[in-house]
């Protein structure tokens, strides 16, 4: 696994460890549906299991990491056909975990935090903000450990989970239809109750 997707997923366990134990009955009542279940049967796909190389087409993603705790917390990477932990572009990383006990703002500022402690010239941008929603934009450049990085990530409050979904880049800046393309992906995850 490289240090930029290390580092992702260190960021991700310093938050979910800020959001402090779970009720164990929490993670069960709540789940995201898929931009494929969203927006049809021509939107990206988010695969896994054994087949998931073979049946990836150039739109869809593919499943290389997963770390779980049962009462806490799911994080799942994907990357497109062909790439790996080490190789990837492009990455979108999902995270499940029990809804902090802080604003969605308070959220967003302590991840913004623990960002610009490890890259100081880290840029933010708030691209839409509700009070159970916030999308925004992070781009560090040349950072040491992570390199160039431009990140789009939507953050939900649901009634018992957070729900944070990434699409990063390895660049420092992606050119707007990407940026578009990775907007619409983030925007096309709804949540839903589960049965």
């Amino acid at each position: 696994m490289n240090i930029q997707l290390t580092l992702t997923l260190c960021l991700l366990a310093a938050l979910v460890i800020g959001c402090g134990p779970a009720a164990p009955s929490a993670q069960v009542n709540e789940g995201l549906a898929s931009p494929q279940i969203v927006a049809g049967a021509s939107a990206p796909r988010l695969l896994s299991g054994d087949t998931a190389l073979a049946d990836a087409g150039p739109n869809d993603w593919v499943l290389i990491d997963q770390k779980q705790d049962d009462n806490r917390y799911l994080v799942q990477d994907y990357v497109k056909k062909g790439q790996t932990g080490t190789t990837w572009d492009n990455l979108v990383t999902y995270l499940n975990t029990v809804r902090p006990d802080e604003s969605i703002m308070d959220f967003m500022n302590r991840q913004k935090g623990i960002m610009e402690k490890k890259c100081s010239g880290a840029g933010w941008q708030i691209l839409n903000q509700t009070e159970s929603e916030i999308v925004y934009e992070s781009k560090v450049a040349s950072c040491p450990g992570v390199g160039d990085q431009d990140e789009v990530v939507r953050v939900i409050y649901g009634e018992a989970n957070m729900f944070r979904i990434s699409y990063t880049s390895k660049v420092k800046e992606m050119p707007p239809a990407q940026r578009a393309d990775a907007l619409k992906l983030l925007s096309e995850f709804q949540v839903q109750k589960k049965s």
